[in-house]
């Protein structure tokens, strides 16, 4: 009924716990500003990142592109959002969290 001893016996011991959390590489090295936002959100340096997924409480997210360093927001509702920076190869490079208090 169970080849592959899925079911839990009283003989299984628990050799090792993996926990983790994502914390990418170079966290630091990008800065967004204003936050909280309302119409735009500029990131510095931008010259790597070509787009951002924006993600909202609820997890839904989107993906945008940025044009010279700056991100449109003014369409989205308010709310708290976790961005996502990525390079050309769609590659993540840092996850900030921001506010918009849009209009």
């Amino acid at each position: 009924i169970d080849p592959d001893r899925w079911i839990l016996t009283k003989n299984n011991t628990v050799t090792e716990i993996i926990t983790g959390t994502y914390n990418p590489l170079n966290q630091e090295d990008y800065t967004i500003f204003p936050n909280p936002a309302s119409d735009y959100i500029r990131i510095n340096p931008s010259a790597e990142v070509h787009s951002v997924d924006l993600i909202d409480a609820d997890g839904k997210a989107s993906t945008r592109s940025v044009t010279s360093g700056t991100l449109s927001t003014g369409n989205l509702p308010s709310g708290h959002y976790t961005i996502a920076l990525k390079n050309g190869k769609g590659e993540i490079l840092s996850v900030q969290s921001v506010i918009l208090a849009t209009h």
